[in-house]
């Protein structure tokens, strides 16, 4: 008993002890202006990180990165781009449905796609015309971004579309893919412009390809 006693009136002791502190605390800061405290705190936090440069020694350096990464089960869409200049789908074998872009398995029967090739024609769905850049191979202003269904797909891409006249790219429109001379196996290998314009662009492309 005299031991739990004994410690009893420690904590008690501890606790007046902590709020005479808390007390004296405050009735200080009442006396002292705000900027005071402020600067107190400022001081406070400059003094610990000039101590930390003094006790560490830095240098300014430049850190690249290159790195690959995988396209992984999506391989064969950006290495038919690349290689053959062809759009492929991923067919169902169970349902029949095409995606395009292709997935690697149906969402409605989780069967494993198997892969065709697809027209470089289609219709657009949905389109809006941009006026600001956004992106590095965005380079004319307006440019416009639309989702494609391409002939023989059940669904659309997003794509960017090309024409002389902005006004004129509408959900609806006959499209077709020209693929650029130079490729990466990216999604900027190829973009669509309207069906009637294709020649033109097919010899700009060119023309940009020759310098």
């Amino acid at each position: 008993m005299r031991g739990s006693t004994g410690s009893g009136r420690e904590e008690r002791r501890k606790k007046t002890a902590i709020e005479e502190a808390k007390k004296k605390i405050a009735e200080e800061a009442k006396g002292e202006p705000l900027e005071v405290e402020i600067n107190r705190i400022i001081a406070a936090r400059a003094e610990k990180q000039q101590f930390e440069r003094d006790k560490y020694f830095e240098i300014w350096d430049k850190y690249v990165m290159s790195y690959k990464y995988s396209y992984g089960r999506q391989s064969t869409f950006f290495k038919e781009l690349f290689s053959n200049k062809r759009i492929m789908g991923a067919k169902c074998p169970k349902c029949g449905t095409v995606y395009c872009p292709p997935r690697s398995d149906c969402s409605e029967c989780y069967q494993e796609n198997k892969w065709i090739v697809l027209s470089d024609t289609g219709i657009v769905t949905t389109s809006v015309a941009c006026w600001y850049v956004s992106a590095e191979f965005f380079i004319e202003v307006p440019y416009i971004c639309a989702y494609v269904k391409v002939d023989g797909a059940d669904t659309s891409m997003l794509q960017r579309i090309v024409s002389r006249d902005v006004e004129r790219v509408k959900p609806g429109i006959r499209v077709r893919a020209v693929f650029r001379e130079k490729r990466e196996g990216k999604m900027s290998d190829f973009y669509f412009v309207p069906k009637d314009e294709y020649h033109y662009w097919l010899e700009e492309e060119r023309k940009r390809a020759q310098g």
